[in-house]
């Protein structure tokens, strides 16, 4: 089946060969896997998941921007006749499909191993937190790479820019004269729900998971699910089949995540 969008072209290009899919993947599970099978810390483990998201969601999504637009792939996809929004979009959203495939088996397999008096809010509440920080770190790290110049300068910014998202997040302990400070900046930070909830998940008390906080994520759960549904079976209203076909017809201009 050929793509109709630039959401299937993306995950078409993803999982066009065990190669791609391995290389893309493969080394998320193989970063990952250790914090779920080797005795540590909770806090430990946390940290170490949330880096991984860090640096599959925005360092990825940023240092992908800034390839697309050097080797022109970024310019073909401008050509089609369809909406800029609808491209960013659409480029946002598969890239956060594709994310969560890599960091979402880990944390399974994490809470799988590790879980403590796992309940359906509480899992309901991961995966909210877990949907909205992929999505969260893929945006900022598109606006980053459209900020960015060259593949150096997005390295630079970028490596510095996980740490700094970390730190604000509240994840990493720091010194008691600042920690009041970084505990009211993390509130904007969906990472600190995720640390948090990951840590109740695996028996550490972080204050209790609130029910609302579960209502929430279990609302954006579902929201999300449905974007990923229509762009990925491409419902769509009716009128607008040109712009399907040309995306049809510039299959063969194939993007791809790095």
């Amino acid at each position: 089946m050929k793509p109709e969008n630039v959401f299937q072209l993306e995950l078409a290009t993803v999982f066009a060969s065990g190669r791609s899919l391995f290389m893309k993947l493969g080394y998320a599970y193989l970063l990952g896997l250790p914090f779920a099978l080797i005795t540590m810390p909770v806090r430990v483990r946390v940290i170490g998941i949330v880096v991984l998201i860090l640096f599959t969601s925005f360092f990825g999504a940023a240092t992908t921007l800034v390839s697309r637009r050097s080797d022109g792939q970024l310019s073909r996809l401008k050509l089609l006749p369809i909406r800029r929004n609808s491209l960013y979009s659409d480029i946002l959203f598969s890239g956060a499909a594709v994310d969560l495939l890599q960091v979402g088996l880990v944390i399974f397999l994490l809470l799988l191993i590790n879980g403590r008096n796992l309940s359906l809010q509480l899992v309901l509440t991961i995966a909210g937190t877990l949907v909205l920080s992929v999505l969260f770190l893929n945006l900022l790290g598109m606006l980053l790479g459209a900020v960015s110049n060259n593949s150096q300068e997005v390295h630079l910014i970028g490596s510095i820019g996980v740490g700094l998202i970390g730190f604000l997040s509240g994840i990493y302990l720091v010194p008691s004269t600042i920690e009041g400070v970084i505990d009211t900046i993390s509130l904007a930070s969906p990472l600190r729900y995720l640390a948090r909830s990951l840590s109740a998940g695996m028996g550490e008390s972080t204050g209790g998971i609130l029910p609302i906080h579960a209502l929430l994520s279990t609302l954006l759960l579902m929201l999300l699910i449905g974007v990923f549904l229509m762009r990925g079976l491409h419902i769509r209203p009716s009128g607008r089949n040109g712009a399907s076909s040309l995306v049809r017809g510039g299959g063969n201009n194939q993007t791809q995540r790095t």
